[in-house]
Formats: C-alpha cells, sequence, structure tokens
C-alpha cells in the first residue's frame, strides 16, 4: 500500500540523515515488513481512524447507520394550573420571569431553554400555579402585556394531541421537501420559482401570533407619541382580554448615525375572540389614552385597503 511505501522511505531518509540512527537503519528498513499490509491492519496503526473505515484497497465493509426512530407521543391532558407564556426575548430567564408571575400566587417556572445556545431563551416557558383560581387570575393579567420590551403571548394550557402534533410534523416534511426540490431546480438552472417567506417565530422582532378565527385584530389610530403598549393594551382590556399586539414603529437613523425605533401613531391589538374585537370598536371609539381621543376600527388587511387609507396589517416593531 502507498502508505506503506511512504512510511518506508521516511525510515530510510531518517536513517541516512541522523547519525545517532546509523545502528537502528536496518531495524528502521525492516518496520513495514512487520506491519500487516491490511486496511484494518493500516487503521488499527495510524490514531483516529476507526477500524470499520474502510481504506483503499481495503475488504472490509463500513458499518451501516441505523436510523432513527421517532417514539410515539402520548397524550396529556390540558392543565387548568398551567399557562403557557410566548414570545418572550432570547436573554429571559426564571430570575427575571419569576418576579413578574409571583403577584398572582406561587408559580413553578419552566423556561424554555435553547440547546445549541448557552443562556439563551427559546422565546416560550410554562407557568405552574398552585390552583385553577391563580392560573386564571395571570392569564386575565398578563394577556398581550408588556414584558422586557415584547408583547407576551399568554395562553391556556391546551395539553399535548398526538394527532395535531403528527399533522404538524407532515407539514414540515412537506415543506422540507419543497424547499429541496427548489434547490435542485435551481442547481440545475432551471427556474424555482419564489421563496415563500418563512413565518417568523416566538422571539422574534416581527412575530406576531394567528388569531383564532378571523375578525380579532383591530386597529387603533391617533395615538400620542410616547404612549406605551402597556397603556393601549391597558385601555383595550376594558372589551376583553387583548391576546397580543404592539405600537407599529419604523426604523429612523439619526444625524448621529445611531438607529432608533420611532412610533407612527397606531397600534394593532389581537384580541381572544371576534366578538371582543367588535364591542372594542363599539364602546372604545374616541376614548382618550394619555389625554389624546383614539380611533378603534376593525383592523383591514392591507391588500384589501385603500392607497389613501394607513392602518395596521401586523407589521413593524413595537
Amino acid at each position: 500500500p502507498r502508505f506503506l511505501r511512504c512510511l518506508s522511505f521516511f525510515c530510510a531518509c531518517l536513517a541516512t540523515m541522523v547519525p545517532l540512527t546509523t545502528r537502528l537503519a536496518p531495524l528502521l528498513l525492516l518496520l513495514p515488513l512487520l506491519l500487516p499490509a491490511t486496511s484494518a491492519g493500516v487503521s488499527s496503526f495510524v490514531p483516529g481512524v476507526p477500524a470499520g473505515l474502510r481504506l483503499r484497497g481495503g475488504s472490509e465493509q463500513p458499518q451501516q447507520v441505523e436510523k432513527h426512530v421517532q417514539t410515539p407521543i402520548q397524550a396529556v391532558p390540558a392543565n387548568p394550573c398551567k399557562i403557557f407564556i410566548g414570545n418572550l426575548p432570547r436573554f429571559a430567564n426564571a430570575t427575571s420571569l419569576t418576579p413578574f408571575l409571583a403577584p398572582y400566587g406561587q408559580v413553578t417556572l419552566d423556561v424554555k431553554m435553547h440547546p445549541k445556545y448557552a443562556d439563551s431563551c427559546k422565546g416560550f416557558a410554562l407557568a405552574t400555579y398552585d390552583t385553577p383560581e391563580e392560573a386564571t387570575a395571570a392569564l386575565a393579567a398578563l394577556s398581550g402585556s408588556f414584558f422586557l420590551g415584547r408583547s407576551l403571548l399568554v395562553k391556556a394550557d391546551i395539553g399535548l394531541d398526538p394527532e395535531k402534533i403528527a399533522e404538524k410534523r407532515a407539514r414540515r416534511e412537506v415543506a422540507i421537501a419543497k424547499a429541496a426540490e427548489r434547490a435542485t431546480s435551481s442547481a440545475e438552472g432551471g427556474d424555482a420559482g419564489p421563496v415563500p417567506r418563512r413565518r417568523p417565530t416566538m422571539g422574534a422582532r416581527d412575530f406576531w401570533p394567528k388569531p383564532s378565527e378571523p375578525g380579532t385584530r383591530v386597529y387603533v389610530g391617533n395615538i400620542r407619541f410616547g404612549t406605551t403598549w402597556q397603556q393601549v393594551r391597558d385601555h383595550l382590556a376594558a372589551a376583553g382580554r387583548v391576546e397580543f399586539g404592539r405600537i407599529i414603529k419604523r426604523e429612523l437613523v439619526g444625524e448621529d448615525g445611531m438607529k432608533r425605533w420611532v412610533s407612527r401613531g397606531f397600534a394593532i391589538a389581537q384580541y381572544a375572540s371576534a366578538a371582543e374585537a367588535n364591542y372594542a370598536v363599539e364602546t372604545l371609539s374616541g376614548a382618550p389614552i394619555n389625554g389624546r381621543p383614539v380611533y378603534v376600527k376593525p383592523d383591514t388587511p392591507k391588500k384589501f385597503r385603500p392607497k389613501e387609507e394607513g392602518g395596521g396589517d401586523g407589521g413593524g416593531e413595537g
């Protein structure tokens, strides 16, 4: 094998260049003959090379890797004492979140951390209270509230449904297969078509949850600059449970070159139901927030909105 010939040549050079190894030259020249000439012998001699590795000219077959088999998911009923807290920033942890939840009862917190990045939150946590009444009070008080620069998505625990998880995995596999087809078509020079926009996940700046039903979002306009989302949320909570929302902002670069997020004067709020959103439009429009009357109307999707009308399509940052 080529390895043995190279080793023999190296030993011969070493024997001729180093005067102290003159007596050991015959042994160094005979060393390659003492090594086995098979691929298993070479792999066992060279450190770091596994014995089952197939080298050029070897006779051993590579080991087959067993496929990972997913374990079946067991159904878990909903826990009335547990709530889900989503859209947490990456630097959130139990130390910062526990005082935020403690006023509503004794709580056991489970913050989901990212497996790849140290001290980085995955964007959600599970909080378990001692009684269902404490969990209900926390859900009503904290839903859509402001925490560490984010609007929180707080929901009651729904347990685990194996059928829904299987459907989600199937959709994910279909999306992965389509992405592989687009990559293959693009590599072959064909038209791969438009790449679908990936929906932002919890913890991202532009995350927005899916509504439970159509008609749950409202547009709140004429907001005074300097008004916080917590003030808007508390005003809208009089009509029902605000599930999520934010003041829409735009990026502005100052004279010093620093980027800042400036309010655009309106907000988007998502209620838990369409009935609550309609009630907010009927009762809260014209009521003042921070000394200025605001108007509340149903949020119109951007593609159906007239060009001259501004408003909330859920974009921006707040």
